[in-house]
């Protein structure tokens, strides 16, 4: 029997969004009464529902040089469900669930999204999952005065010496496959600047997104989704440092 993740514990989790995506393929189209339905069932847990819409646009060129004729069309993707501290997106090609700030811990999250997920398959019973994605927005708190960057993070830029020092804004992206974790999995990170937020200035953005796209079977769904969890935790730790790590404990 494999032991459960021993998961790092920080006081000061720098999570301000975490999300759990599932992407589905259904054996027929799903309606978006089906979604209306289940929306409905959950009024007492979200009171406010947005719908989502879709936008299609195109043209055409005439025939014989004709002038072009021009279409759109507004698809009714399914509905955002609010609450203070979650969101909920129902939709008829899948399911969205988000978890803001102040952020409890994986296992609370995820056993969450769970319990809409198996409500969203009884109710729309998906044939497989197509895609699924774990992503954590963190707001990476920085030492006050004088540091370098690489003193709090193992992923940074590097600025050639005979450049100027004092950058003015930042944003830096690398897609990794992660073929240890599975054949089809990327992560998407990013590092970006952190607007301010108060007396709190000195922080950076740390975005990582993990992916799996490929056919999943409903009953893995989860345990899949839960070994991006655990990986998403090792991609985090091997992005900061002590330093880090003592501004968040």
């Amino acid at each position: 029997m494999i032991a459960p993740k021993v998961r790092p514990h920080y006081n000061r989790a720098p999570v301000v969004e975490a999300t759990i995506d599932i992407g589905i393929e259904a054996g027929e189209p799903v309606a978006a009464d089906q979604i209306l339905m289940l929306s409905e069932d959950l009024k007492s847990d979200f009171p406010t529902r947005l719908p989502l819409h879709q936008l299609q646009m195109g043209f055409e060129v005439g025939p014989d040089g004709g002038p072009p004729t021009f279409s759109n069309r507004q698809e009714n993707l399914g509905f955002r469900l609010d609450r203070p501290d979650r969101v909920l997106q129902l939709r008829t090609n899948g399911l969205s669930y988000s978890h803001l700030a102040p952020y409890s811990d994986w296992s609370t999250f995820s056993a969450e999204a769970k319990r809409y997920w198996d409500l969203y398959n009884r109710a729309i019973k998906p044939a497989r999952a197509v895609r699924l994605a774990v992503r954590m927005i963190n707001r990476v708190p920085l030492p006050s005065g004088d540091f370098r960057l690489d003193s709090c993070l193992n992923l940074y830029p590097t600025i050639p010496a005979s450049l100027p020092s004092d950058v003015q804004t930042l944003g830096m992206q690398l897609q990794i496959p992660m073929r240890h974790i599975d054949e089809s999995s990327v992560v998407i990170l990013q590092l970006y600047g952190a607007p301010p937020v108060g007396a709190d200035s000195q922080a950076i953005m740390l975005d990582i997104d993990f992916i799996i796209q490929k056919p999943v079977q409903i009953d893995a769904v989860f345990s899949t989704l839960n070994t991006l969890g655990d990986a998403k935790d090792d991609v985090f730790e091997a992005c900061i440092t002590d330093t880090i790590r003592e501004l968040i404990s």
